[in-house]
């Protein structure tokens, strides 16, 4: 896969997801064992993840001002599921504005600002699952 170049794929990937064309898809980041999912949730909310915390740990958020930036834009730790999730309410969705500033915010705030040197590189895979 060619590496990923916002455009307009993570927005037709989110309307996928919204229109229930895809059950899910994620962002990988190449060269690291760590991904950002994003999957629908029967209870229509997105959820959003970072894992697993493993290579968190290890690859990214070595520290503590790592975890609390991820905190700090709504995330919390699930332990059962070795994963750092955000909930979003999609009865609430109007355009992909929030969940791609979010994204963002999480590329910068909790990776790159850390490591000013190091900017990922993120490959989208989609679609993970189809609704038939």
């Amino acid at each position: 896969m060619k590496p990923f170049e916002d455009s307009q794929h993570i927005d037709d990937a989110i309307f996928d997801i919204v229109d229930n064309v895809i059950t899910s898809f994620q962002l990988v980041f190449t060269g690291q064992n760590i991904s950002i999912n994003f999957q629908s949730q029967p209870n229509s909310f997105l959820e959003i993840s970072i894992g697993p915390t493993n290579a968190v740990y290890e690859g990214f958020l070595v520290s503590k001002k790592h975890i609390r930036a991820l905190e700090n834009l709504g995330f919390h730790l699930d332990s059962g599921a070795d994963k750092y999730v955000y909930q979003y309410d999609l009865s609430t969705f109007k355009d992909a504005l929030f969940i791609k500033t979010l994204l963002a915010r999480v590329i910068y705030d909790a990776f790159v600002r850390w490591y000013p040197y190091e900017t990922p590189n993120v490959e989208l895979h989609r679609p993970v699952g189809h609704i038939d």
